[in-house]
């Protein structure tokens, strides 16, 4: 555990989308609770943002796109009670 009290290597909701952050495949899924597997068919299916190249192999999202592409979704597509996790990410 850190001095903050979580564990390292964890992030909070809120430090994963922080301004000009770039997310990996991993942390986009653990924000969605998914899978990586899913993201790609999600991003292939034109339901997520396309990410970024950086490099020849290397891809991420950036954080004020997958905050503005959430702030967009319709409400009926958020569920409940948590934090802009989606039904139709697969």
């Amino acid at each position: 555990m850190n001095e903050e009290g979580t564990e390292s290597g964890t992030s909070s909701f809120e430090d994963l989308l922080e301004h000009n952050r770039l997310l990996t495949i991993k942390e986009l899924a653990a924000l969605f609770s998914v899978s990586t597997v899913t993201i790609r068919r999600s991003w292939f299916k034109g339901l997520l943002p396309a990410p970024v190249k950086i490099g020849n192999q290397t891809i991420r999202w950036p954080a004020e796109d997958i905050k503005e592409w959430m702030a967009n979704l319709p409400r009926s597509e958020i569920y409940e009670g948590t934090e802009a996790r989606t039904k139709k990410l697969i």
